[in-house]
């Protein structure tokens, strides 16, 4: 079992996030945690074929679920550090190689109660936390292999991710006011 903690939350661009969008990021952490670690995410990393990337399915898992960031020991917790920041573009979060750090856009997704906003934040989420854990996809200057970033690790579990949440949400499964 994987544990979601969180280890920071900065603004670059903002003053101080203001209380909803810190409670909403917290929030958004424990919804990480509970689809990481449904059964559905973990039989779905363990027989999905990824492309670009040089890790069977076993080592894939074991990434995903070591906890293990960049630069940390293998103990089973995501420690998340978060940047939230407003641009005016349509990236939903990025990570900088060698980094950490999860940058999210407050400007791309609005950062409210909506099920699809919540679970899309979701899906970038845990896309992201694949770069932190040593899962990789080309980069966009590769066109030649851009376009098969979507069968990547990162974006199949991201992408998984999101259908996931969206449905605990969805079904009631999971309330977000109790989370």
């Amino acid at each position: 079992m994987l544990t979601v903690e969180c280890k920071s939350l900065t603004s670059a661009t903002l003053d101080y996030p203001l209380f909803s969008q810190r409670r909403n990021t917290y929030k958004l952490l424990k919804l990480c945690q509970i689809v990481m670690n449904s059964q559905e995410l973990g039989e779905y990393i363990l027989n999905m074929r990824f492309e670009q990337t040089k890790y069977d399915n076993a080592e894939v898992y074991r990434r995903f679920y070591s906890g293990q960031e960049r630069g940390t020991n293998f103990d089973g917790i995501w420690q998340a550090e978060i940047n939230l920041y407003r641009k005016d573009n349509n990236i939903i979060g990025y990570t900088n190689k060698g980094s950490t750090i999860i940058n999210i856009n407050l400007c791309t997704i609005p950062f409210n109660d909506n099920l699809i906003d919540i679970s899309y934040r979701v899906g970038n989420l845990i896309h992201e936390y694949c770069h932190l854990v040593g899962l990789r996809h080309a980069p966009r200057w590769q066109f030649w292999r851009y376009w098969r970033r979507k069968f990547s690790a990162p974006y199949r579990i991201g992408n998984k991710s999101r259908a996931i949440a969206e449905n605990l949400l969805g079904s009631g499964e999971v309330e977000w006011k109790d989370l």
